[in-house]
């Protein structure tokens, strides 16, 4: 049975206005006022090549707030809902993003990682809390009961994502996801 649902409270797909000219175009990707990304703290990029998943990630105790889109390639976004009073907790959520200026907002308390679709991507996000690797948890990709569905066989998967956490091990008495 799929888990997938097809929409998440807080997940937000955004295109941002694009004002353009025979020079090209300009756009505004974000602005200070009236989101959770307000605290916006840290502006991350990452580069992978092709088949390449990273993910699932979270913090536990300060969970981040994330604001992405991609600069160059395509990748499937996936978000896993770990908001113990939400409707959708326990499932995921999933979408294509390329470099066409399309955003992808993700809230806190969310599980997030792509698998790279095209021969390359760069991936920028800001994200409103820092990173506390003391404070990290990886969700296994390819846990059986998430049962997310990637379209490919033998991602390219680091150690750490590798060995995540089983959704089966996670203790959600404090509020928060706490892993083994």
């Amino acid at each position: 049975m799929s888990r997938q649902v097809s929409r998440m409270a807080g997940v937000e797909l955004n295109r941002p206005v694009r004002h353009g000219d025979e020079r090209g175009w300009f756009s505004e990707l974000w602005r200070r006022g009236g989101s959770e990304l307000d605290a916006a703290c840290q502006l991350n990029m990452s580069f992978s090549g092709a088949g390449v998943l990273r993910g699932m990630h979270l913090q536990k105790r300060h969970p981040q707030g994330k604001l992405l889109w991609v600069l160059q390639g395509e990748i499937l976004d996936v978000v896993v809902d770990l908001r113990p009073a939400s409707a959708t907790f326990g499932r995921w959520w999933q979408t294509v993003l390329s470099a066409d200026g399309t955003q992808l907002r993700v809230p806190r308390g969310c599980a997030h990682g792509f698998l790279v679709l095209s021969e390359s991507a760069l991936v920028q996000y800001l994200v409103d809390q820092p990173y506390l690797p003391e404070d990290e948890l990886t969700l296994r990709y390819d846990d059986p009961d998430i049962a997310i569905e990637w379209p490919v066989e033998h991602p390219v998967v680091s150690e750490k994502d590798r060995n995540g956490v089983f959704w089966r091990e996670l203790d959600f008495s404090r509020g928060y996801p706490e892993g083994p």
